[in-house]
C-alpha cells in the first residue's frame, strides 16, 4: 500500500517528547517471531526524530524526518524484514491527527475514528486493514495496540511523555 507522509512532520504548536516500550510480534506463511525496542520520539513541526534501540542496548533504527528529506538509519543485524518505512507510517497511524491519516491514505483504504479505537479499511470490500486501540484522553501516555490484519502483525506499544 502506497502511504503518503504529510508535508510536514508535525501540524501543531505542540512538542511532542516520548520514550516508548514497543513489542511487535508476527506470524506470516514463512515466519512467526516477536522483537522489543525502547523508542524515543521528538517531535516538532519541523522535524520528527526517532530512536529505536533494542533489549542490549543497540541502536536499531534511526529516523529523522524535515520538510526537506527523511532518512531512515537500520542496523545491519536487524532483519531484512524489519521496514523502517512501514514502522514510520505505523507511528503515523496510530499517533497523528485523522485528518492527517486520511490524506495520507491510498484512495482505495479510508479511517474512522472511534471511542479509543482507529479502524483503516479497505473501501473496495469494508473489510479492516488495521485496527489500532489507543488512549483517550491523551495518546501519548499509555497503551496503545496497533493489528495490521494485512500484513499479520501487532505492535504493543506504551508511551509516557518526557519533560512536561
Amino acid at each position: 500500500m502506497e502511504f503518503t507522509l504529510p508535508a510536514e512532520p508535525w501540524d501543531g504548536n505542540e512538542a511532542i517528547d516520548v520514550v516508548q516500550q514497543v513489542k511487535a510480534s508476527w506470524n506470516t506463511d514463512t515466519q512467526s517471531g516477536s522483537v522489543s525496542f525502547q523508542g524515543r520520539l521528538n517531535i516538532t513541526s519541523e522535524r520528527a526524530q526517532i530512536v529505536l534501540i533494542d533489549d542490549l542496548g543497540r541502536r536499531a533504527i534511526e529516523i529523522d524526518w524535515t520538510e526537506q528529506e527523511i532518512s531512515f538509519q537500520k542496523a545491519s543485524w536487524l532483519s531484512h524484514d524489519f521496514d523502517a518505512k512501514r514502522l514510520l507510517a505505523d507511528i503515523v497511524m496510530t499517533y497523528w491527527p485523522l485528518d492527517t491519516v486520511e490524506d495520507a491514505l491510498p484512495d482505495n483504504m479510508s479511517a474512522h475514528d472511534g471511542f479509543g479505537e482507529r479502524t483503516v479499511r479497505l473501501n473496495d470490500s469494508g473489510r479492516k486493514y488495521m485496527t489500532i486501540d489507543r488512549p483517550i484522553k491523551d495518546v501519548w501516555q499509555g497503551q496503545a495496540t496497533l493489528v495490521n490484519l494485512r500484513f499479520n502483525y501487532r505492535i504493543n506499544i506504551n508511551s509516557m511523555r518526557t519533560g512536561t
